[in-house]
């Protein structure tokens, strides 16, 4: 992460992974004409012609600062916008755009987080999606052997009777 990033971070309140995300999604879909493009489609595509293009229409709307003390998703999607040039509103849809096709992540370059000995896999996947929104790298399932664990803890499991 380079230092911009860390100091918009530090400004928008998240961590230097999200703030990197949020700038490359706003460069992308704001300032590239692929980008800009595949964008309109997008919205069109999952709001419709009418809802979509309204949507198009409001990314284009100046942001403004709001006052007071905003606190949560609300600060970011607020001070990010105002800082790049784009209102809460398109911020939203850019994030929302890029992470449903898999668009502008940048760099992984923590190490993917190892289950503890004894955590349940509620509590490492909730530890995961942190990590993950950190910008750490993603696990390596093997999809085949835990498919065989699963059928062999299954077989082990006594009877059950009704």
């Amino acid at each position: 992460m380079s230092s911009i990033h860390t100091q918009r971070a530090k400004r928008w309140e998240t961590n230097p992974f999200l703030a990197e995300w949020l700038a490359n999604a706003f460069e992308y879909c704001h300032n590239t004409t692929e980008g800009k493009q595949t964008f309109e489609r997008w919205a069109i595509e999952k709001y419709g012609p009418v809802e979509g293009k309204a949507k198009i229409l409001s990314c284009k709307v100046r942001p403004r600062k709001n006052h007071g003390t905003p606190t949560g998703n609300a600060h970011l999607w607020n001070s990010s916008g105002v800082e790049l040039g784009a209102c809460d509103d398109a911020m939203k849809l850019y994030h929302l755009f890029t992470s449903e096709n898999n668009l502008c992540y940048p760099e992984r370059t923590k190490p993917a987080p190892k289950r503890r000995r004894g955590e349940s896999s509620v509590d490492w996947l909730s530890r995961r999606h942190e990590a993950l929104l950190n910008g750490c790298k993603i696990p390596n399932i093997d999809w085949e052997m835990t498919r065989a664990i699963a059928i062999s803890e299954f077989a082990s499991v006594p009877e059950l009777r009704f």
